[in-house]
Parts: C-alpha cells; sequence; structure tokens
C-alpha cells in the first residue's frame, strides 16, 4: 500500500492584483428557466453592478454584484409583471 502526501502552493494569478468596476455597456445579466417543463423563458436584468477584486492568490479575491430586481425583462411585460418583486 502507498501512500500519497498532497501539497498545495499559492500560484500567482494571471492578472495582475487591483479592483475592477464592470463595464455594463459591455456586460449582461441574463438567465434560462423551463416553464411548464415544456419550454424555455429567457430574460436579462437591465440595472446591475459588479466589482472584482484580485489578490496576489486566489484566497484574496472576491466578487460583489448587485442586480436590481425590478429591473426583468423577460420581453413580456404581463410575465414580468408578474414576477416583479414589489
Amino acid at each position: 500500500m502507498t501512500s500519497k502526501t498532497i501539497t498545495t502552493t499559492a500560484t500567482a494569478l494571471p492578472l495582475p492584483a487591483g479592483h475592477w468596476t464592470l463595464d455594463p455597456f459591455h456586460s449582461a445579466v441574463g438567465f434560462t428557466i423551463r416553464h411548464l417543463g415544456i419550454s424555455k423563458v429567457r430574460g436579462q436584468f437591465g440595472r446591475f453592478e459588479a466589482d472584482l477584486t484580485v489578490g496576489d492568490t486566489l484566497d484574496g479575491c472576491a466578487v460583489t454584484a448587485t442586480v436590481a430586481l425590478d429591473s426583468i425583462d423577460t420581453g413580456n411585460a404581463d410575465r414580468d409583471a408578474h414576477v416583479s418583486v414589489s
């Protein structure tokens, strides 16, 4: 019987350490849900923000995001009003 020792080491990340804010003009928050098990409904949220902090290792990285749930758009105003958060 042999035994293995697994050792992990911190590996440099391919991005420089720093802080970035999502560019909303080149980004989207979308979703797909099943409807009655037959079809799919696709949609997106019009208002959102996100930030990325990159540290020296993965332990120093974080993503934070805020999505305005009332900005839902499924292409159907009645459905959007039905699922919209008040």
